[in-house]
C-alpha cells in the first residue's frame, strides 16, 4: 500500500509542476507560447533546396502521423472527413495578407492546436462531428518539413 501511495504523490507533484497537463494554463498565455514557437520554427521562408529537402521528409512525416487518415492531398475531398489539403499555397496566403511566411506560421499554429487556432472550415456543416486531435508530438524542425509538405501540394 505505501509504495502505491508514494507513486500516487510523485505522480501528483509532477502533473502540478508540469500545469496538471495544460488544462489550468491561462489560456491566453498558451495562445501566446504556440505563437512564439511558430515564429521560433519558422524565423524565415526556407531557400529553394531547403524546401526540397523539407518537402520529402514531410511527405513520410505525412504518413506517420496518420494525417492521411482524414485529409486528402489533392484538392478533391474524396470522402475523407477533413478538409483537401491539395492547393493550400494558392489560398492560405490571401487568409494572411499575402504574407507566406505569416501563412505557414498559422498552419504550424493550426496543427500544434487546431480548437485555439481554428481553420476555416471550423464549425461549418460539412465538416460537422470532425475533430482534429492537437499535434505536440512533432519538433520544430518535422513540422517545418510536414508544412513544406502541405504547402506544395498541387
Amino acid at each position: 500500500m505505501k509504495p502505491a501511495r508514494t507513486w500516487l504523490g510523485v505522480l501528483a507533484l509532477a502533473a502540478a509542476a508540469c500545469g496538471g497537463g495544460g488544462s489550468n494554463r491561462d489560456p491566453q498565455a498558451m495562445t501566446r507560447h504556440i505563437e512564439e514557437q511558430s515564429r521560433a520554427a519558422y524565423p524565415a521562408l526556407p531557400g529553394a533546396d531547403e524546401s526540397a529537402t523539407l518537402r520529402e521528409r514531410g511527405r513520410g512525416i505525412f504518413k506517420a502521423a496518420g494525417c492521411e487518415l482524414c485529409h486528402s492531398t489533392s484538392r478533391e475531398r474524396k470522402g475523407m472527413s477533413g478538409p483537401p489539403l491539395g492547393g493550400l499555397a494558392e489560398v492560405m496566403p490571401g487568409r494572411h495578407d499575402n504574407d507566406a511566411l505569416e501563412a505557414r506560421r498559422w498552419l504550424y499554429r493550426h496543427i500544434r492546436d487546431p480548437q485555439r487556432f481554428a481553420g476555416p472550415h471550423a464549425g461549418t456543416p460539412e465538416y460537422r462531428g470532425a475533430f482534429m486531435p492537437p499535434n505536440t508530438r512533432l519538433n520544430d524542425d518535422e513540422m517545418r518539413a510536414l508544412i513544406e509538405f502541405l504547402w506544395h501540394l498541387p
